[in-house]
């Protein structure tokens, strides 16, 4: 309803393929819905994926657009440091806009020696 303004929420992370080698590219997949409160209204929304290993950030990608209400797929290629360290990287993905509304997920990949 037009009371509630607009909101942003993923539905789903999806990181591939894993396990990777170092120096290899993951896709990182978000789909998520932008809700409106009329139809046609243009929201600016910046995606952000940040790449963690061990508690420290290692890579992030940021992607600023505008969208209109309905549900959207992201996927945002990276490649993995030709001397990554092995181990479980955690990704966290986020949507937000300029009006305060934001949502956040979680998804993981291995990088294998």
């Amino acid at each position: 309803t037009p009371a509630k303004g607009t909101r942003l929420r993923i539905e789903k992370v999806k990181v591939g393929p894993t396990p990777i080698r170092a120096g290899g590219t993951v896709n990182i997949d978000v789909t998520y819905a932008v809700l409106t409160p009329s139809e046609g209204v243009q929201v600016p929304v910046r995606e952000t994926r940040e790449i963690l290993f061990g508690g420290s950030k290692v890579g992030e990608a940021t992607l600023a657009i505008e969208r209109e209400g309905g549900t959207w797929r992201s996927v945002v290629p990276v490649t993995i440091p030709a001397d990554a360290k092995p181990g479980s990287y955690r990704v966290l993905a986020s949507v937000e806009y300029g009006g305060g509304g934001k949502d956040l997920k979680e998804a993981s990949f291995r990088v294998q020696p």
